[in-house]
């Protein structure tokens, strides 16, 4: 079924809509693209599955590029990745060799020279950027819109949009990427902590969740229990999940510890549960080291299936949501359980303190020792979980749904197209000609578009008053 902004006016209201509505008027026959490095795991997959049909709702015209690259291409990723987080990890002659052949290659079949404006989505893809012309984007238009069109736009801008932390990277890596930072003309990271140290009009824009999707909508306890049965879960005991991917910044193990620590208090039961991304070909490593440390605990499950309904249900039984990142851009599984009215007991790292307020809607913690007895000091206070619950829920309702991204992207837009534009046509008329003629398109209508140009120039005729 096709994706409405209008679906969601009961959860955040019909003027809200209809401002986003209202902005995206001003994008009529604009386009624009999101290139990422999967369509699918993950939570940037994850958001732009959502707000690209809702983009296009608007009135903005958005296309998802997924770019292609293969396991060892992914290796090399991942190792940036680490190290643009901290890790002591950095890159190598034959690493950057092997993502600038990647780059090359992708570069070849992936036509993005027609958009009005270009978002690369973290540093999978951020270096196709200086493989492109970048410049007359109206010239690859349909000629019937290139005749309707009331501005033109000189340069094809595009975006960098980091969902990562970068507050401590390792110098060579960040020094790697800077070079290809310098070609992009704005810059998205999720908070002002994030500001890059690279001199480019920033943008700070919070990811978000789709509060109607199979994740996050309204369940029934009997979907719940069904979901449940499924995947061998009882619920005779505590609940405590952490959703993430098997990574290491995750820190799967620091939960089990956790977990083993409220052991010694009271019986509860842990599930794990993260798919596998094709872009993440660690995830099946840290997997196998963290079943092996629990092979033998029958209150641990692991889970690696792919199934939006099983979180759901997992995040609404759950009796408390842990997130022991120990480095996180932003954290959607945190917003995702406050959405639900479960409290999460979570790092004080990164994007997580941008949802939760400390003791209001959450706890904050450092280590293990810490979580594991806040963890149980709400699995013994039932009524203090529920209202923090409740907080949190509202605090999500009003930061961190997705159509307060979906009006971001559009504001996004106008801001960094706007600096490119010609802001009338017939001003630059005799350009527009050249061009078309340097590229032989047509030149036998110059007639008509000297025509059209004075059509659009021609003062409207007023009325004589009735007698």
């Amino acid at each position: 079924m096709k994706k409405r902004l209008e679906s969601y006016a009961g959860i955040v209201g019909d003027d809200y809509i209809q401002g986003i509505y209202d902005l995206g008027a001003y994008c009529e026959n604009k386009t624009m693209a999101h290139v990422n490095s999967t369509y699918y795991g993950g939570g940037v997959a994850e958001m732009l599955q959502t707000y690209i049909p809702l983009l296009n709702d608007a009135g903005l015209s958005t296309e998802w590029r997924s770019f292609k690259g293969g396991r060892d291409f992914f290796n090399v990723t991942k190792k940036i990745h680490n190290s643009l987080q901290g890790m002591n990890a950095p890159i190598t002659k034959e690493d950057i060799e092997y993502y600038e052949n990647t780059m090359d290659e992708n570069a070849q079949f992936t036509n993005l020279e027609w958009y009005d404006l270009v978002v690369i989505d973290d540093p999978q893809p951020c270096g196709l950027v200086n493989r492109y012309l970048r410049k007359f984007p109206y010239l690859w238009k349909p000629f019937p819109l290139l005749l309707n069109l009331s501005e033109i736009q000189k340069k094809q801008p595009w975006v960098w949009r980091c969902h990562i932390d970068l507050t401590n990277p390792n110098k060579t890596t960040w020094e790697f990427l800077r070079n290809y930072l310098e070609y992009y003309d704005a810059i998205v990271v999720s908070s002002r902590q994030y500001r890059l140290p690279i001199k480019k009009p920033h943008s700070f824009i919070a990811p978000a969740i789709d509060p109607l999707s199979d994740k996050n909508k309204e369940i029934s306890d009997s979907e719940i229990d069904r979901q449940l049965e499924r995947y061998g879960i009882d619920d005779d005991m505590p609940l405590l999940v952490q959703v993430s991917r098997f990574d290491p910044w995750k820190d799967p193990l620091g939960v089990i510890g956790v977990h083993r620590r409220v052991q010694k208090e009271m019986k509860c039961r842990l599930v794990l549960i993260g798919s596998m991304a094709t872009d993440d070909p660690e995830g099946e490593k840290i997997f196998n080291d963290v079943f092996r440390d629990v092979e033998k605990e029958r209150d641990i499950v692991l889970i690696t299936a792919q199934n939006d309904l099983l979180v759901n249900a997992l995040q609404r039984r759950a009796d408390v949501v842990i997130q022991k990142s120990l480095r996180e851009g932003f954290g959607l599984t945190v917003s995702e359980a406050m959405w639900k009215g479960t409290p999460v007991v979570a790092s004080r790292v990164g994007g997580i303190p941008l949802q939760i307020d400390d003791g209001v809607n959450g706890y904050l913690v450092e280590g293990v020792e810490q979580c594991a007895e806040r963890v149980s000091h709400l699995l013994k206070h039932k009524p203090l979980a529920q209202k923090l619950g409740q907080h949190a829920k509202e605090k999500v309702r009003k930061n961190f749904l997705i159509p307060r991204l979906v009006k971001d992207e559009i504001e996004l837009f106008r801001n960094t197209t706007r600096p490119t534009v010609t802001r009338t046509l017939h001003g630059g008329v005799s350009s527009l000609l050249k061009q078309l003629e340097q590229l032989t398109l047509l030149p036998v209508l110059r007639p008509r578009f000297k025509q059209v140009f004075r059509q659009r120039k021609r003062k409207p005729v007023k009325p004589r008053p009735l007698l």
